[in-house]
């Protein structure tokens, strides 16, 4: 059987599976239709658009349970204002809504990244904003906390946004969680041209290497290797503990 090699380029982080199988396999078991290959490919979503070097805002954004129907156009509404705040024409974000766990919490928290940042929030708004949470809470008509992440901690609270409303009671009749808008796609390269790609970006000189052997239900074994230039350990080893 044949070697195999597939590259996930999300910009500041580079995934290398090598496997071996007897025919092409574009998605491995973890990556397919299913809540582990859904959070994967948010995280790689994650990991492509927003962890840089820029201080990007992240918003948690609440809303009371019983509105959650006007969720998506209500993040839209708001993503226009910050525009219109930070005289940027067009906004990348992505939202993951976190449903209550607890039957009597009636309130929605919902994750916003986006790639404005911090220091260009109300950049174009007259006067001095003494307080831009209490300036974004009005604009979203409930309470709003906003936040500097660093990188590593941006894929924990997506992570656990999103498992906690696959477990919420209330996922079963609410099954949109997720909201994006303009978001790049990761860039996946095959073989010889993975092979390119290492050499040209010295993908082996990323100050952060993760290696460990896990084994898919579709590839076999899989010796995932993932170079980044930020601390993303997080990411495989809970995608590990979730297909061993």
């Amino acid at each position: 059987m044949r070697k195999q090699t597939k590259l996930v380029d999300c910009g500041s982080t580079v995934f290398i599976y090598d496997y071996k199988d007897r025919s092409d396999i574009k998605n491995l078991h973890f990556e397919r239709k299913n809540p582990v290959g859904e959070l994967t490919h948010l995280k790689r979503l994650v990991l492509t658009n927003f962890v840089d070097d820029r201080p990007l805002a992240t918003f948690a954004l609440r809303m009371p349970l019983a509105n959650y129907e006007t969720a998506e156009f209500r993040i839209r509404s708001f993503i226009n204002k910050l525009k219109n705040s930070s005289g940027h024409s067009s906004v990348k974000y992505l939202a993951v809504a976190e449903l209550p766990k607890v039957e009597q919490d009636a309130t929605v928290k919902i994750h916003l990244m986006t790639d404005l940042e911090f220091s260009s929030l109300t950049s174009t708004v007259n006067g001095f904003i003494a307080n831009e949470e209490e300036y974004f809470s009005n604009l979203w008509g409930d309470c709003v906390n906003i936040e500097i992440f660093p990188q590593e901690i941006l894929l924990s609270i997506i992570d656990h946004a999103y498992c906690q409303s696959l477990m919420s009671s209330h996922y079963t009749s609410l099954t949109k969680i997720v909201f994006k808008s303009r978001l790049k796609k990761p860039n996946i390269l095959w073989n010889e041209e993975a092979d390119a790609f290492i050499k040209m970006k010295n993908v082996f000189d990323f100050p952060y290497h993760f290696g460990e052997e896990m084994f898919d239900k579709v590839g076999g074994f899989v010796n995932v290797n993932v170079f980044s230039l930020y601390d993303t350990s997080f990411f495989t080893k809970e995608l590990k503990s979730r297909i061993s």
